[in-house]
């Protein structure tokens, strides 16, 4: 289900699992020649990371002159990746349409997001819904298709 997190989460993913995966201190530097992103685009990426949930369980640490390790190398990368998937609010919407709990309005009160920003993530969700020859109706907030094409999506 990695499909339904953007660019900006992948990115957060590649930089946790290259930290988990490196024995001692990375510096930002040489993390984003690793990841071939630049240095701002790192940094960005870490502030992300450390506005989730996650990062205390992951106990990231940066120190001045030594660079960024991640303390409990315990953690798998599949919780991670579970975390992810679960907070996207493409997901949400997804989640939101196969319950058939809430309308458009109530569903983005309820996630504290603009319209623009519903209508955002699902455009995004339309075009992935499209390859497995499904949609949502706004209307209903209803997955609609054949449904032998949803269960295979959901499989």
């Amino acid at each position: 289900m990695k499909i339904l997190l953007n660019k900006k989460e992948l990115l957060e993913l590649e930089i946790i699992h290259l930290l988990l995966n490196q024995p001692t201190w990375t510096t930002m530097k040489e993390a984003a020649e690793k990841l071939s992103i630049s240095e701002s685009q790192f940094s960005t990426s870490y502030q992300n990371i450390l506005q989730r949930p996650i990062s205390q369980r992951l106990g990231l640490t940066l120190q001045r002159n030594k660079g960024i390790r991640i303390n409990h190398k315990d953690i798998r990368l599949d919780s991670i990746l579970f975390d992810y998937i679960s907070n996207s609010l493409t997901f949400k919407i997804l989640d939101n349409a196969f319950q058939k709990q809430l309308n458009i309005q109530q569903f983005c009160i309820e996630n504290h997001i603009s319209a623009s920003l519903f209508y955002k993530h699902n455009a995004f969700l339309k075009d992935i819904l499209k390859k497995n020859h499904l949609y949502i109706n706004i209307r209903t907030m209803q997955i609609m298709g054949d449904e032998k094409y949803a269960r295979a999506f959901f499989i």
